[in-house]
C-alpha cells in the first residue's frame, strides 16, 4: 500500500482499546499500514496505564468494556492523553429503548466538559 501524504502519521501513537482481539488486530493492521504506531489495551485500566506512560495522537475506546466501562472512563482517558481526540465506538447491534436514555445521559456527562471547552 502506498503511503498516502495527507496522513502525516511519523511517530505517532494511537491507543486502542478494545476487548474484541478482532476489532484490536483490524486497527493494527490498517493504522500500521498508515506508518502509525498502534498500541492496544483489552480493559480501561489496561489503556490508562499505557495512557500514562505514552503520548498518544488518538485514542479509540470502546463502551462495552470488563471492568470500568468506557463511557466512565472517558474523561480518565481524557486527562491522562493531554485531551488527545477519543474516539467513543460500539459494536454492540441494538440499544434496546429503555437503555438509551441511560446511555445518552452518560455519554453526555463524560463529554460534557470537552464540548464546552473555548478554544
Amino acid at each position: 500500500m502506498m503511503k498516502d501524504s495527507r496522513f502525516p502519521s511519523m511517530n505517532m501513537k494511537v491507543l486502542v482499546v478494545d476487548d474484541e482481539p478482532s476489532i484490536c488486530w483490524g486497527f493494527e493492521r490498517l493504522l500500521g499500514e498508515e506508518g502509525f504506531e498502534v498500541l492496544v489495551a483489552s480493559s480501561a485500566e489496561a489503556g490508562l496505564r499505557l495512557a500514562e506512560k505514552n503520548q498518544f495522537a488518538l485514542v479509540l475506546l470502546d463502551v462495552r468494556l470488563p471492568g470500568e466501562d468506557g463511557l466512565s472512563a472517558l474523561p480518565k482517558f481524557r486527562a491522562a492523553t493531554n485531551e488527545a481526540p477519543v474516539v467513543v465506538m460500539t459494536a454492540q447491534l441494538a440499544i434496546h429503548g429503555d437503555e438509551l436514555p441511560m446511555i445518552y445521559e452518560r455519554f453526555l456527562a463524560a463529554t460534557e466538559p470537552a464540548l464546552l471547552r473555548v478554544v
